[in-house]
């Protein structure tokens, strides 16, 4: 009996160190490489480059690469500064996905041949995504204070933020640049995000920064304003298309401080965006925008003619207050809306009248739609001034007789309609 009773404590305790040794196995499988060393999470991978980042450089980059679709919330400390390769995997935050302090590069693709292992061999079976949702500012990544992120290939997308928030104080469902810098380059992807205001990218005031050199903004839905919504920072596109968006203002981008957008060798390609309310493509509050090499067309205000003169309108461009410079080769063409095919102006008092301008010095507005103001309309108790010193406004059509083909303009008392052609120069057009 006591022999007995020995035999089944052994038993016993083999079985529960052979659990014991499942769970373990089970707890540490590799979901990521930090270099060519497995690591039990993203964050784990991370913070193993910092300390000891010569081990984890390969080709002269500090690598962490995705191994597994993962979910977790990963931080970029300052001192990171790296590459994180998606890997053809999902990287799913349970709030923010990436909280970035430092320098990252985000990419999707296949691993360096220098490494080894089973699963750092394996690509994943889709395209490499980051995704998240946040209940104030950026569900797929939030860039601080000295943070800088580049989303080179890869995607941003099925991220939301600020669904609970009933102004546009909160957003970014995709991105939020936090006093910090987000560019999109390369392949890189914002897709199918949603938020009340800035879907695929939120800039807050002061150092927020958001650069666009190359890729796609596309499929993203605000429900308010702005799918691109700068909030007292500045926004600089010099390549890539941002298309397919909607909001009721704002089909792409929204901006009150800094706004350039200035193509390379290639024009930036801003098209099929929508709105419902106002600026089928840009809706400038306030501040400075400029604009040259780039092509805006085909975007649209969907809204129906109202009694209200201001909405409906601006079928790209949408200017409240501020001023914008046009240059050469921007081309505005097959815009639509009620009011302003191309462009409508809002304007203000008599004394906001040198703050609320739009300076044409090169390229064209042409075969834009509208009931009133083809290319470009104004609102008639405002006071704004359109200059057109260079370039071109024609061939833009109004579907109403005596309504301006080319500009509607009822300004300082002026003759209710302008004529049928941009011949009838009156005050507020110069």
């Amino acid at each position: 009996e006591v022999k007995n009773s020995y035999i089944e404590t052994e038993i016993q305790s083999t079985l529960i160190r052979y659990y014991a040794l499942t769970l373990t196995s089970r707890t540490e499988k590799t979901v990521a490489y930090a270099g060519t060393t497995g690591m039990t999470s993203v964050q784990a991978a991370v913070d193993y480059t910092i300390a000891h980042k010569d081990a984890c450089t390969l080709s002269e980059e500090v690598l962490v690469t995705l191994a597994e679709d993962v979910r977790e919330n990963v931080t970029i400390p300052a001192e990171f500064n790296g590459t994180l390769n998606l890997n053809g995997y999902t990287l799913r935050g349970y709030t923010t996905a990436l909280d970035c302090y430092g320098q990252v590069r985000i990419c999707d693709e296949q691993p360096h041949a220098d490494l080894t292992g089973k699963e750092l061999a394996a690509h994943g079976k889709g395209t490499g995504t980051v995704t998240g949702s946040a209940p104030e500012y950026g569900g797929g990544i939030r860039v601080r204070s000295g943070g800088y992120a580049v989303l080179e290939s890869g995607q941003i997308s099925g991220c939301r933020a600020a669904a609970n928030f009933s102004n546009n104080s909160y957003g970014g469902a995709a991105v939020c640049a936090d006093s910090g810098t987000f560019e999109l380059t390369g392949t890189g992807v914002i897709r199918d995000n949603k938020s009340r205001a800035g879907a695929a990218v939120y800039v807050r005031s002061g150092s927020s920064r958001f650069l666009m050199t190359g890729g796609e903004v596309t499929g993203n839905t605000a429900d308010s304003t702005g799918v691109v919504y700068n909030n007292g920072g500045t926004v600089q596109i010099t390549g890539g298309s941002i298309y397919g968006n909607k909001a009721q203002y704002a089909g792409a981008i929204y901006s009150n401080k800094t706004l350039r957008i200035a193509g390379g060798e290639s024009p930036v390609q801003i098209y099929d965006n929508t709105a419902s309310v106002q600026g089928g493509a840009i809706y400038q509050e306030n501040g400075a925008v400029t604009l040259s090499n780039v092509v805006l067309h085909d975007n649209q205000v969907t809204g129906a003619k109202t009694a209200d003169v201001t909405v409906a309108a601006g079928g790209a461009i949408y200017q409240y207050y501020g001023k914008m410079t046009i240059g050469d080769g921007t081309m505005i063409y097959g815009n639509r809306a009620v009011r302003g095919g191309a462009i409508y102006q809002r304007g203000g008092s008599t004394s906001n009248r040198p703050n609320n301008s739009i300076r044409m010095l090169g390229g064209l507005i042409t075969k834009n739609k509208a009931q009133m103001g083809g290319g470009v309309a104004q609102y008639p108790e405002g006071v704004a001034s359109f200059q057109l010193v260079r370039g071109g406004v024609y061939d833009n059509r109004s579907t109403l007789s005596g309504a301006g083909n080319d500009f509607y303009s009822r300004y300082e008392g002026t003759k209710e309609n302008y004529g049928p052609d941009s011949s009838d120069i009156l005050p507020g057009v110069t």
